[in-house]
């Protein structure tokens, strides 16, 4: 529990990363990820990201060039009937997660829709059609739990 990041909200890049690997069984994959050309219906692969302190946020892998960068290749991210839209936000959605990413600033990293789903930067704004509202924490903020009586 010491390692705990409370949010509110979405998920960090880490929950969201980790959840869809366990969830298609990939951990047993490679450790570092492995660019290369994603295809609609193909093979899954590992995702990966990194938090470089000398940075300003996130980064993902696979990309298509490169094994980290500030997005994965085109169709990493994909779904299935019996989990539906929890990782793959479907046609014309996206969603935010509560994680900055290296790209600026001002950018979080999202699930984005187009060709298939991937995973990306954002500026938080109404662009796109987005859910999962941002309220996120500093994990040295100190929560308490208090008991109702």
């Amino acid at each position: 529990i010491e390692q705990l990041n409370y949010i509110v909200g979405a998920p960090s890049i880490e929950m969201m990363i980790d959840s869809y690997n366990t969830h298609y069984n990939l951990m047993k994959q490679s450790n570092e990820p492995v660019p290369g050309d994603i295809t609609e219906g193909g093979e899954r692969k590992r995702l990966f990201c990194r938090y470089n302190g000398n940075e300003i946020g996130y980064e993902f892998g696979p990309s298509l060039d490169k094994d980290y960068a500030g997005y994965t290749a085109k169709y990493t991210i994909q779904t299935d009937s019996h989990i539906d839209t929890m990782y793959y936000p479907g046609n014309n959605n996206g969603y935010w997660l509560s994680s900055p990413c290296i790209s600026s600033s001002k950018s979080v990293c999202r699930v984005y829709y187009d060709q298939g789903g991937y995973i990306s930067s954002n500026v938080y704004e109404n662009s796109i059609r987005a859910f999962c509202p941002l309220v996120s924490l500093n994990s040295s903020f100190k929560l308490e739990l208090k008991e109702n009586n």
